[in-house]
């Protein structure tokens, strides 16, 4: 990896992620995305997922004493330990070093404005919600929200599989940025399959200051007399990314008669591009994966649909369905 001075990386114009384990005073760039990033909450798994997509290239700061192989072991590595399966590199194209140049250099460049607004957030994001959320799904939940939270009621918004929680972190970070205190009655529940879900999402969000709104809730969603047990009219949307579960979704399309009318139902999930097509890809096998109309059939009866589009995924040519339908 090169080596680059603090000036040199900024006109680079790449992503900084310092890996320092302690700092005095996060590192401020003008123009320029750093986030601090401990090099031991990225070992651990705590924070790996606010880590960018493997395809980002992206620069790192290290202490000026520490072994440039000790990091290169993990950004460069091609095997998960974890799986033992292959993966692609972390795309680190330079090294910054934290020595006595860099110091004076961050010096001046880390002077902000006197008068500089600081928001809620604790830094830029590395990472990006699933397309589907800010062109789709936040739009319309913006708006289902500003209308029902004039109620007391506690209502929840529903992450199918959540994951690793970034969904959730965006939703409820768009939502805190609305500065609404109507909404305080709204939580996001990530609801997953595995018992360590909540130990996954929970630095996330509160490292991203939403603690107070997103909620980890450990659920076998592939059970659905589990999920008939919590589901009911608090719940004002149910939104799914990368997850698919056609007993469960046909449940929700058709038999779950205590959802409100105007509750919203989005998914982004691979998808044939046409009906019958072929599927010519090893992952996610042919079986997870949408019939072209399959979700306009099941949610066709009793729910209004305004989005039914395909995109690709941008990595291999995959077809996503971006899909909102609201019930009638």
């Amino acid at each position: 990896m090169k080596v680059l001075s603090l000036k040199d990386w900024q006109e680079m114009e790449l992503p900084l992620i310092d890996l320092r384990e302690k700092v005095s005073k996060p590192l401020y760039v003008k123009n320029r995305v750093v986030v601090h990033l401990p090099f031991s909450s990225l070992v651990s798994g705590e924070r790996s997922c606010e880590l960018p997509p493997r395809s980002t290239e992206f620069a790192i700061l290290v202490d000026e004493n520490n072994e440039q192989n000790y990091f290169e072991s993990f950004f460069l590595a091609t095997i998960s330990k974890a799986t033992q399966q292959s993966r692609k590199a972390w795309n680190v194209v330079a090294v910054v070093l934290a020595d006595e140049e860099f110091c004076n250099q961050a010096r001046d460049m880390s002077r902000k404005p006197e008068n500089q607004v600081v928001g809620i957030f604790s830094s830029p994001r590395l990472w990006q919600p699933d397309p589907m959320l800010p062109t789709i799904l936040w739009p319309e939940l913006k708006r289902l929200l500003l209308k029902k939270t004039q109620q007391e009621n506690e209502f929840e918004i529903w992450d199918l599989g959540c994951g690793a929680g970034r969904d959730v972190c965006y939703l409820a970070e768009q939502m805190e940025s609305l500065d609404d205190d109507s909404l305080k009655n709204v939580s996001i529940v990530g609801i997953d399959n595995h018992k360590g879900s909540a130990r996954r999402c929970e630095p996330l969000w509160k490292n991203r200051n939403v603690s107070q709104r997103a909620k980890a809730f450990n659920l076998n969603l592939n059970k659905l007399d589990a999920v008939q047990q919590h589901i009911g009219s608090h719940v004002l949307c149910l939104y799914a990314v990368r997850f698919f579960n056609r007993k469960l979704t046909s449940y929700v399309a058709n038999e779950c008669d205590n959802l409100l009318s105007g509750t919203i139902f989005a998914m982004s999930h691979f998808c044939k591009p046409f009906q019958g097509a072929p599927w010519e890809f090893s992952h996610p096998k042919e079986s997870r994966v949408l019939e072209r109309q399959e979700l306009a059939t099941l949610f066709g009866d009793k729910w209004e649909i305004f989005h039914d589009d395909l995109v690709s995924d941008g990595d291999h040519g995959r077809k996503l369905i971006q899909f909102l339908a609201k019930k009638k």
